[in-house]
């Protein structure tokens, strides 16, 4: 059973990873096969239910459409390999009737393999994404990063973090309500997505925290970034009359850490600091190992700090 069923996983997996014209072109090969090892057997062995198998890979992995088609492709074929065999009725308008009932039983499986497959992949999205701000939740955040960082790890890539957390934000929900405090997490949800690659990650990490997974950027390329959030937040912000400042805690690894929770942490500590510093600061360093004597730091003196406006003159 435990093999049987690695083997369905496996050929799951594969399905998944091909184009819609491959998985098209395996369906009608299934047809084909099936069609033939029924012409080929006892007349009155049937093998009708192994037509559902192309119907449900078709349905499932590309959509309703092609299930449909598929289905139709498979009572078609089921009604020929019947003519062929010599199979005679009472009236000949009895096998078109068949033939009928044969689809629509396949259209239906069709429909409801495709609405099956559409509802479990919104469930999956749901499932790792915030519901406010549209960017991927904590745990979905973590999975992607920890795999971008095994890869920063094998080929030594340099890559930064940046932990930010919204100032004063209690304030917009206690004098302007929670409506107001969702449209500024959202706004600033949009001004990160725009100011990042989109090989970056994005997400929010709880209430008003979000942190960015920039792989492959070294100290210069983490601060050109931290510069262009800045600037676009503070403008966003004054356009809405948003009375908000933002303390960043940026880290850039010379060597990534092995877990990506780790390397949060550097950077939620750096946050902190630089709320400590007065807020609406940032701080950033360049770090050898995590946890490790910072050997840069960012900012017009030893500690760091410096201030949002300041850095976008």
């Amino acid at each position: 059973m435990n093999r049987i069923s690695r083997i369905i996983n496996s050929a799951i997996g594969r399905l998944q990873g091909m184009s819609h014209g491959a998985v098209t072109y395996i369906c009608l090969l299934l047809i084909g096969f099936t069609g033939l090892l029924d012409h080929l057997t006892v007349h009155g062995l049937s093998w009708g239910i192994f037509y559902l198998i192309p119907i449900l890979i078709s349905a499932w992995f590309v959509g309703r459409r092609l299930g449909l088609i598929i289905s139709a492709v498979s009572a078609c074929t089921w009604l020929a390999v019947d003519v062929a065999a010599g199979q005679v009725y009472s009236n000949p308008a009895i096998s078109i009737w068949n033939a009928g009932v044969r689809f629509g039983v396949f259209a239906v499986v069709a429909h409801l393999s495709a609405q099956l497959a559409l509802a479990l992949k919104r469930e999956r999205r749901l499932a790792r994404t915030d519901s406010l701000t549209g960017l991927m939740n904590r745990r979905a955040f973590n999975e992607e990063a920890a795999r971008l960082l095994q890869l920063a790890l094998s080929h030594g890539h340099r890559t930064s973090v940046i932990y930010m957390d919204v100032d004063n934000f209690k304030h917009i929900n206690d004098h302007s309500g929670h409506g107001a405090g969702d449209r500024l997490l959202t706004t600033i949800a949009d001004v990160l997505c725009q100011s990042v690659r989109k090989s970056d990650l994005v997400g929010r990490h709880g209430g008003d925290e979000f942190v960015v997974f920039l792989p492959e950027t070294d100290y210069e390329g983490a601060r050109a970034c931290v510069a262009t959030i800045q600037y676009r937040l503070l403008r966003g912000c004054a356009a809405s009359g948003w009375p908000v400042t933002f303390s960043l805690g940026v880290v850039t690894f010379l060597r990534p850490p092995l877990a990506i929770e780790e390397a949060i942490t550097v950077a939620d500590e750096l946050m902190y600091r630089a709320k400590k510093d007065g807020k609406g600061c940032v701080v950033h360093e360049l770090v050898s190992i995590a946890r490790h004597v910072a050997l840069k730091t960012a900012g017009s003196n030893e500690a760091g700090g410096r201030r949002i406006g300041e850095r976008c003159r």
